[in-house]
């Protein structure tokens, strides 16, 4: 985290990365977890099995460490990516609703250890968020797809907004009307000073 600065910590928590052997990679998840079909945008990430009760326990313990890490290192908040998993394999085992309760219990575990936790992306899932209790969004290119006035009914200006592109940027900025953070990065989000680092307000 940055001192001065409310940093979020970014987790992972609904798919594996693409490297198999990183510190979450496909070989660090709990192997029954696991669903053995590659992410159809990011090569080499995986889905995490929420269809039943002890699979999203073991899921859940897994990603509580994660918290823990975050919680100890000084991070303010916490958002869970790839929550949108469930509506990009259409013959996996769980759905929504599977999502939600796992989910929840991730909420209770990250605010249990004074994080809050912020809802990233996915718009269908915008009713379920009280329930859920995220309580702010992270969202990418909500400008780009029309969806910053959706994110901003349910969250007001706790709506932090990321877009790749200056027309997004335009369209977040006149959608959110100064109500929320709107920033442009580079896609790859390179550091400061390296060939590629973009950042617009």
């Amino acid at each position: 985290p940055e001192p001065g600065l409310y940093s979020v910590c970014y987790v992972n928590a609904f798919q594996t990365e693409a490297e198999p052997d990183g510190p979450d990679g496909a070989d660090s998840w709990p192997a029954e977890v696991v669903w053995d079909t590659e992410h159809p945008m990011w090569p080499g990430e995986r889905p995490i099995d929420l269809s039943t009760p002890q699979l999203r326990d073991l899921a859940a313990a897994f990603v509580t460490e994660r918290l823990q890490r975050c919680a100890e290192a000084g991070f303010d908040a916490v958002e869970f990516d790839n929550l949108d998993t469930y509506e990009r394999y259409p013959g996996a085992p769980w759905d929504r609703d599977d999502t939600i309760a796992y989910a929840t219990s991730l909420v209770r575990v990250a605010t249990g250890l004074g994080l809050a936790v912020g809802q990233k992306n996915t718009t269908d899932l915008l009713d379920a968020a009280p329930e859920i209790g995220f309580t702010f969004a992270v969202v990418e290119e909500c400008g780009e797809f029309d969806e910053c006035e959706a994110f901003a009914a349910g969250y007001g200006d706790h709506v932090l907004a990321v877009e790749y592109t200056a027309t997004g940027l335009a369209a977040a900025c006149a959608a959110l009307d100064g109500a929320a953070s709107v920033v442009r990065r580079d896609l790859d989000l390179v550091e400061p000073g390296e060939p590629g680092y973009l950042r617009a307000t």
